[in-house]
Protein backbone atom coordinates (compact mmCIF):
# COMPACT_ATOMS: atom_id res chain seq x y z
CA UNK A 1 0.00 0.00 0.00
CA UNK A 2 1.46 3.75 -0.93
CA UNK A 3 2.21 6.27 1.64
CA UNK A 4 -0.86 7.85 2.81
CA UNK A 5 -0.33 11.83 2.37
CA UNK A 6 -2.42 15.38 2.23
CA UNK A 7 -1.84 17.98 0.10
CA UNK A 8 -2.77 21.67 0.18
CA UNK A 9 -4.71 22.60 -3.63
CA UNK A 10 -3.80 25.92 -5.09
CA UNK A 11 -2.47 28.50 -7.70
CA UNK A 12 1.18 28.38 -6.40
CA UNK A 13 1.09 26.62 -2.62
CA UNK A 14 4.36 25.39 -3.00
CA UNK A 15 5.66 29.36 -3.12
CA UNK A 16 5.18 29.64 0.77
CA UNK A 17 1.53 28.44 2.03
CA UNK A 18 1.82 27.60 6.00
CA UNK A 19 -0.32 24.69 5.76
CA UNK A 20 2.63 22.18 5.07
CA UNK A 21 4.68 23.25 7.90
CA UNK A 22 1.80 22.60 10.50
CA UNK A 23 0.27 19.70 9.45
CA UNK A 24 3.87 17.97 8.97
CA UNK A 25 4.61 19.36 12.71
CA UNK A 26 1.24 17.44 13.77
CA UNK A 27 1.95 14.43 11.85
CA UNK A 28 5.77 14.39 12.95
CA UNK A 29 4.47 14.68 17.04
CA UNK A 30 2.03 11.63 16.16
CA UNK A 31 4.91 9.60 14.29
CA UNK A 32 3.12 9.48 11.43
CA UNK A 33 4.69 8.87 8.29
CA UNK A 34 2.19 11.00 6.52
CA UNK A 35 3.07 14.07 4.81
CA UNK A 36 1.33 16.83 3.56
CA UNK A 37 2.50 17.91 -0.13
CA UNK A 38 1.58 21.28 -2.36
CA UNK A 39 -0.09 20.73 -5.62
CA UNK A 40 0.09 23.70 -7.73
CA UNK A 41 -2.66 24.10 -10.18
CA UNK A 42 -2.43 27.20 -12.90
CA UNK A 43 -6.15 27.01 -14.22
CA UNK A 44 -9.73 26.65 -13.57
CA UNK A 45 -9.69 23.80 -16.19
CA UNK A 46 -7.35 21.20 -14.42
CA UNK A 47 -9.04 21.31 -11.24
CA UNK A 48 -12.11 19.09 -11.85
CA UNK A 49 -9.72 16.67 -12.74
CA UNK A 50 -7.39 17.33 -9.59
CA UNK A 51 -9.71 16.49 -7.33
CA UNK A 52 -10.95 13.29 -9.66
CA UNK A 53 -7.30 11.88 -9.30
CA UNK A 54 -7.36 12.38 -5.42
CA UNK A 55 -10.62 11.34 -4.62
CA UNK A 56 -9.83 7.66 -6.66
CA UNK A 57 -6.35 7.20 -5.02
CA UNK A 58 -6.59 5.66 -1.43
CA UNK A 59 -3.45 6.95 -0.18
CA UNK A 60 -4.93 10.59 -0.33
CA UNK A 61 -6.47 11.28 3.09
CA UNK A 62 -7.94 15.15 2.34
CA UNK A 63 -6.35 18.53 3.24
CA UNK A 64 -6.68 22.08 2.37
CA UNK A 65 -8.36 24.12 -0.50
CA UNK A 66 -6.18 27.68 -1.22
CA UNK A 67 -6.77 30.55 -3.13
CA UNK A 68 -8.61 30.72 -5.73
CA UNK A 69 -10.03 27.39 -6.05
CA UNK A 70 -12.44 27.38 -2.78
CA UNK A 71 -15.15 28.53 -4.74
CA UNK A 72 -14.34 26.42 -7.57
CA UNK A 73 -14.14 22.90 -5.55
CA UNK A 74 -17.57 23.59 -4.42
CA UNK A 75 -19.09 23.75 -7.40
CA UNK A 76 -17.49 20.53 -8.27
CA UNK A 77 -18.34 18.24 -5.63
CA UNK A 78 -21.50 16.76 -5.26
CA UNK A 79 -23.53 18.78 -2.59
CA UNK A 80 -24.59 16.43 -0.61
CA UNK A 81 -20.94 15.81 0.09
CA UNK A 82 -20.17 19.19 1.81
CA UNK A 83 -21.30 19.85 4.98
CA UNK A 84 -24.87 21.77 5.92
CA UNK A 85 -22.72 24.73 7.75
CA UNK A 86 -21.01 25.49 4.43
CA UNK A 87 -23.50 24.59 1.56
CA UNK A 88 -24.85 28.51 2.23
CA UNK A 89 -21.02 29.88 1.78
CA UNK A 90 -20.25 28.58 -1.48
CA UNK A 91 -16.42 27.77 -0.92
CA UNK A 92 -14.93 24.82 0.59
CA UNK A 93 -10.91 24.71 2.24
CA UNK A 94 -10.95 21.37 3.58
CA UNK A 95 -11.20 18.28 2.11
CA UNK A 96 -11.98 14.69 4.21
CA UNK A 97 -12.74 11.18 3.74
CA UNK A 98 -16.23 10.39 4.61
CA UNK A 99 -17.00 6.84 6.52
CA UNK A 100 -17.47 5.52 2.82
CA UNK A 101 -14.30 6.64 1.79
CA UNK A 102 -15.75 9.27 -0.35
CA UNK A 103 -13.93 13.33 -0.12
CA UNK A 104 -16.68 15.35 2.06
CA UNK A 105 -15.72 19.17 1.73
CA UNK A 106 -16.29 21.53 4.46
CA UNK A 107 -15.06 25.25 5.54
CA UNK A 108 -13.19 25.72 8.21
CA UNK A 109 -11.88 29.79 7.82
CA UNK A 110 -15.14 31.61 9.47
CA UNK A 111 -15.03 30.00 12.53
CA UNK A 112 -11.08 30.76 12.51
CA UNK A 113 -11.81 34.45 11.89
CA UNK A 114 -14.78 34.78 13.94
CA UNK A 115 -12.52 33.39 17.04
CA UNK A 116 -9.56 35.30 15.98
CA UNK A 117 -11.36 38.44 16.31
CA UNK A 118 -12.90 37.68 19.14
CA UNK A 119 -9.46 37.20 20.97
CA UNK A 120 -8.69 40.49 19.45
CA UNK A 121 -12.04 42.25 20.96
CA UNK A 122 -11.49 40.70 24.17
CA UNK A 123 -7.92 42.13 24.39
CA UNK A 124 -9.62 45.72 23.93
CA UNK A 125 -12.96 45.12 25.49
CA UNK A 126 -15.29 47.44 23.51
CA UNK A 127 -17.49 45.37 21.24
CA UNK A 128 -17.72 45.84 18.07
CA UNK A 129 -21.02 47.90 16.61
CA UNK A 130 -20.67 47.95 13.04
CA UNK A 131 -18.27 46.26 10.91
CA UNK A 132 -17.61 46.72 7.05
CA UNK A 133 -15.82 43.42 5.29
CA UNK A 134 -14.04 44.07 2.32
CA UNK A 135 -13.90 40.97 -0.03
CA UNK A 136 -15.88 37.80 -0.49
CA UNK A 137 -14.00 35.21 -2.60
CA UNK A 138 -14.12 31.99 -1.01
CA UNK A 139 -12.09 32.52 2.21
CA UNK A 140 -14.30 36.42 2.31
CA UNK A 141 -17.62 34.59 2.24
CA UNK A 142 -16.79 32.05 5.10
CA UNK A 143 -15.86 35.34 7.29
CA UNK A 144 -18.77 37.04 6.23
CA UNK A 145 -21.16 34.25 7.24
CA UNK A 146 -20.09 33.23 10.19
CA UNK A 147 -19.61 36.89 11.16
CA UNK A 148 -23.06 37.68 10.29
CA UNK A 149 -24.23 35.08 12.77
CA UNK A 150 -22.33 35.90 15.37
CA UNK A 151 -22.80 40.12 14.75
CA UNK A 152 -26.35 40.54 13.89
CA UNK A 153 -27.96 39.09 16.77
CA UNK A 154 -26.20 41.18 19.31
CA UNK A 155 -27.47 44.18 17.34
CA UNK A 156 -23.76 44.71 15.35
CA UNK A 157 -24.16 45.77 11.73
CA UNK A 158 -22.32 43.67 9.16
CA UNK A 159 -21.92 45.56 5.66
CA UNK A 160 -19.83 44.03 3.36
CA UNK A 161 -17.96 44.70 -0.01
CA UNK A 162 -16.67 43.14 -3.18
CA UNK A 163 -15.63 44.51 -7.06
CA UNK A 164 -18.10 42.09 -7.82
CA UNK A 165 -22.01 42.65 -7.11
CA UNK A 166 -22.36 39.78 -4.45
CA UNK A 167 -25.83 41.36 -2.94
CA UNK A 168 -27.93 38.39 -3.06
CA UNK A 169 -24.97 36.32 -1.37
CA UNK A 170 -25.36 38.69 1.75
CA UNK A 171 -28.98 38.76 1.44
CA UNK A 172 -28.98 35.44 2.16
CA UNK A 173 -27.03 35.70 5.49
CA UNK A 174 -29.13 39.20 6.28
CA UNK A 175 -26.19 41.45 5.42
CA UNK A 176 -26.07 44.29 3.18
CA UNK A 177 -23.31 45.29 0.45
CA UNK A 178 -21.82 48.22 -0.86
CA UNK A 179 -20.28 48.76 -4.15
CA UNK A 180 -15.98 48.24 -4.03
CA UNK A 181 -15.60 52.06 -4.68
CA UNK A 182 -17.96 53.17 -1.75
CA UNK A 183 -15.61 51.57 0.72
CA UNK A 184 -13.12 55.35 1.37
CA UNK A 185 -15.86 57.17 1.56
CA UNK A 186 -18.54 54.78 3.96
CA UNK A 187 -15.57 54.35 6.29
CA UNK A 188 -16.47 56.60 9.00
CA UNK A 189 -19.51 54.76 9.21
CA UNK A 190 -17.83 51.63 10.98
CA UNK A 191 -15.44 51.21 13.67
CA UNK A 192 -14.68 47.61 12.22
CA UNK A 193 -12.80 46.79 9.19
CA UNK A 194 -11.74 42.91 7.99
CA UNK A 195 -9.69 42.64 5.43
CA UNK A 196 -10.64 39.38 3.15
CA UNK A 197 -8.80 40.53 -0.29
CA UNK A 198 -5.15 39.55 -1.18
CA UNK A 199 -4.40 43.10 -0.82
CA UNK A 200 -1.15 43.26 1.31
CA UNK A 201 0.36 39.40 -0.05
CA UNK A 202 2.25 38.36 -2.94
CA UNK A 203 1.74 40.72 -6.31
CA UNK A 204 -0.17 43.04 -4.15
CA UNK A 205 2.06 43.28 -1.11
CA UNK A 206 2.71 46.78 -1.51
CA UNK A 207 -1.08 47.38 -1.39
CA UNK A 208 -3.66 47.81 0.68
CA UNK A 209 -7.74 48.15 0.14
CA UNK A 210 -7.62 51.24 2.20
CA UNK A 211 -5.29 54.34 1.96
CA UNK A 212 -6.02 56.65 4.26
CA UNK A 213 -6.98 55.91 8.06
CA UNK A 214 -6.32 59.11 9.78
CA UNK A 215 -9.88 60.14 9.29
CA UNK A 216 -12.05 56.91 10.76
CA UNK A 217 -13.49 55.29 13.43
CA UNK A 218 -12.07 52.72 13.62
CA UNK A 219 -11.24 50.53 16.82
CA UNK A 220 -10.50 47.74 15.08
CA UNK A 221 -9.03 46.30 11.83
CA UNK A 222 -8.41 42.55 11.36
CA UNK A 223 -6.55 41.32 7.75
CA UNK A 224 -6.78 37.73 7.53
CA UNK A 225 -3.56 37.54 5.48
CA UNK A 226 -0.71 36.15 7.14
CA UNK A 227 2.20 36.44 4.99
CA UNK A 228 3.89 39.28 5.55
CA UNK A 229 2.63 39.11 9.13
CA UNK A 230 2.37 43.04 8.68
CA UNK A 231 0.86 44.17 5.82
CA UNK A 232 0.35 47.85 4.28
CA UNK A 233 -3.01 47.68 6.15
CA UNK A 234 -2.10 47.04 9.02
CA UNK A 235 1.54 49.57 8.91
CA UNK A 236 -1.30 52.06 8.72
CA UNK A 237 -3.60 50.49 11.96
CA UNK A 238 -0.50 50.98 13.86
CA UNK A 239 0.53 54.26 12.50
CA UNK A 240 -3.25 55.80 13.62
CA UNK A 241 -3.48 53.90 16.97
CA UNK A 242 -5.58 51.27 15.57
CA UNK A 243 -5.81 47.98 17.68
CA UNK A 244 -4.92 45.15 14.88
CA UNK A 245 -4.48 41.50 14.04
CA UNK A 246 -3.28 39.82 11.04
CA UNK A 247 -4.40 35.99 10.00
CA UNK A 248 -1.60 34.05 11.27
CA UNK A 249 -3.60 33.01 14.53
CA UNK A 250 -6.81 32.09 11.73
CA UNK A 251 -4.49 30.03 9.66
CA UNK A 252 -3.31 28.03 12.55
CA UNK A 253 -6.79 27.28 14.04
CA UNK A 254 -8.84 26.56 10.56
CA UNK A 255 -5.69 23.85 10.13
CA UNK A 256 -6.33 22.30 13.44
CA UNK A 257 -9.93 21.68 12.58
CA UNK A 258 -9.13 20.25 9.11
CA UNK A 259 -6.45 18.42 10.55
CA UNK A 260 -8.63 16.78 13.05
CA UNK A 261 -11.11 15.69 10.10
CA UNK A 262 -9.09 14.62 7.70
CA UNK A 263 -6.51 12.63 10.25
CA UNK A 264 -9.46 11.04 11.90
CA UNK A 265 -7.65 11.81 14.92
CA UNK A 266 -9.32 11.35 18.55
CA UNK A 267 -7.28 14.63 20.02
CA UNK A 268 -9.13 18.02 20.90
CA UNK A 269 -8.17 20.97 18.73
CA UNK A 270 -6.83 22.64 21.20
CA UNK A 271 -3.93 19.67 21.61
CA UNK A 272 -3.86 20.01 17.62
CA UNK A 273 -2.85 23.45 18.04
CA UNK A 274 -0.12 22.60 20.52
CA UNK A 275 1.31 20.29 18.13
CA UNK A 276 1.26 22.53 15.60
CA UNK A 277 2.86 25.28 17.17
CA UNK A 278 5.85 23.44 18.90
Amino acid sequence: MSKKYAAIIGLNPSKGARSPKLWNKAFSFLNQKTKMICIDIGSEEEVERTIKNLEEDSSFIGGCIAFPYKETIFKILDFEMIDKVSQPIGAVNCLYRSNDNRLRATNTDGFAALKSFLNLVKEKDVFPKSILIGGLGGAGKAVASYFSSHFLPKDTQVICSSRKNNSLFCKSINANWIPWQDIEKELLNFDTFVNCTTFGTGELIKKSPIRNLSNSNLKYIYDIVYDPSQTELLNLAEKNNISFTNGLEMNLLQAARAFKLASNVSYSENKIVEMMSS
